[in-house]
């Protein structure tokens, strides 16, 4: 005879499997369909110009992103997705570093300084990963170390965005005062800082909530809800 506790504990296992899987294919289509719409300005924009530092870097974030997404849906090992990830924190500790250093005057402190912060989670995933443990952050090995490396490493990233939110409001600011004086409505400072506000915001909600699902036990417990699930992926 089946043990009813058991069986609920797998059909909630499956129905976790079943919204990841979709949740999976609709970022696949997502980031597919926009690469598509996009290839045309990219190659135009992008490739036929003088590369630089930043034009590498623009390719590196774009396609590691690719890259990511399709071995989401293709076999592959655990050490290339660990590569592959860790890749892409490294290319956006130095993209997000490089648009501070250039919005706040080349300044290299701020420059270290953002870099230094959104490098965290490449640490605490190959300390995690050494010690043979599944890379931080996770929801399978509620420890106390690991919780602290997950929270600190989530800390640490929404600190180094604050810090390039507070570079460009400071940047921003005072042109955008004067274009005001003048009556002029839409100018560079002022995209800079609308854009850059309402992307804090978004990383900033998710950092939060990845932090909150992935260490507070009472919303572990609610693993089968989508929105729990859709974070984590």
């Amino acid at each position: 005879m089946s043990d009813p506790t058991a069986d609920a504990q797998i059909i909630e296992e499956l129905q976790v499997q079943q919204i990841e899987i979709f949740l999976i294919w609709s970022v696949t289509a997502l980031v597919t369909y926009e690469y598509v719409i996009t290839i045309h300005n990219e190659i135009t924009m992008v490739w036929r110009k003088k590369w630089t530092i930043a034009t590498w870097l623009f390719i590196l974030n774009r396609y590691l992103l690719i890259a990511y997404t399709l071995l989401t849906v293709v076999p592959y090992s655990a050490q290339f997705s660990n590569l592959v990830n860790l890749a892409q924190f490294i290319v956006f500790a130095l993209f997000s570093a490089l648009r501070a250093f250039v919005i706040y005057n080349f300044n290299i402190p701020i420059l270290v300084l953002v870099f230094l912060l959104n490098i965290v989670p490449v640490a605490t995933n190959i300390w995690s990963t050494s010690t043979g443990s599944v890379p931080i952050p996770s929801t399978y090995l509620p420890t106390s170390i690991l919780t602290v490396m997950a929270i600190l490493t989530g800390l640490a990233m929404i600190a180094g965005d604050v810090v390039v939110l507070i570079v460009t409001w400071i940047t921003t600011y005072k042109p955008l005062r004067e274009a005001r004086e003048l009556k002029i409505s839409n100018t560079l400072g002022g995209v800079f800082l609308r854009d850059g506000t309402l992307y804090f915001i978004a990383l900033l909600t998710l950092n939060i909530a990845q932090i909150c699902f992935q260490n507070i036990p009472s919303i572990q417990n609610s693993s089968a809800s989508p929105v729990v699930i859709y974070v984590q992926v």
